[in-house]
This record gives structure tokens, sequence and C-alpha cells, in this order.
């Protein structure tokens, strides 16, 4: 019988850049700038929280019921950053629309404090 193998073209040699691993991952965004947005989100997570938990004590402790309201702001405030956070990572927020990210983190700060100093 006949054999296709000793017909067939040979198999271009392996590239060394080939045989070194799998090609590099490119990133839409600078680690950086991802390392940057991780730090913000941080400390706007750590501000909601330290004020919720300030806000419950200080309900409590004056007998004030009203002042829930204002944790339960700050409770629907920090969920509506984190679904907006997760549109960003999701692509369902433009890469541009950053700057909406980075405002809403700080009016959710600017509450924050607003509503701590107003009990102080």
């Amino acid at each position: 019988p006949y054999n296709d193998s000793i017909m067939a073209a040979p198999a271009p040699p392996a590239s060394p850049a080939a045989s070194a691993g799998p090609s590099p991952i490119y990133q839409k965004e600078s680690q950086l700038k991802t390392v940057g947005i991780r730090v913000y989100l941080a400390i706007v997570i750590l501000t909601v929280v330290s004020a919720m938990i300030y806000s419950l004590v200080a309900a409590i402790q004056d007998g004030i019921p009203i002042i829930f309201l204002s944790t339960i702001n700050m409770l629907l405030s920090g969920v509506t950053g984190l679904v907006v956070v997760w549109w960003y990572k999701k692509d369902q927020l433009n890469e541009d629309k950053l700057w909406y990210l980075l405002l809403l983190g700080m009016l959710i700060i600017f509450q924050c404090v607003t509503a701590e100093i107003g009990r102080a």
C-alpha cells in the first residue's frame, strides 16, 4: 500500500516563543489602574461599614429610632455602589464611565461623613 506520511510536507519548525509557554494575556486596564480602583473601593466599603456601625451604636444608645433610617440609607447607598461596580466589571458600564464610579464613591463617603458629623 501507499504510505502518505512519506509524501506529506514536513511540519514547520517550532519557534522558541511558542515552546516557551502560552502567549501573554493582554488586559484592557493597566495593573496600576486596577489596584487603584480596588484600594478606592476598599476605602469606600470601610467608610460605609464604619458609619453603619457608628450609626447603629448611636441609635441604640440614644434610643432614637430615626437614626436607624440613616443606617438603612447608608446600606442602600452601599448596595447601589456595589451594583455599579458589578456593572463595571461585567462590561455593562463602558470603560470610559469610570468617572461615574469614582463620583458615586465620593458621594457615598460624603454621606457617611456628614451622617457621623450630624450626630457628634
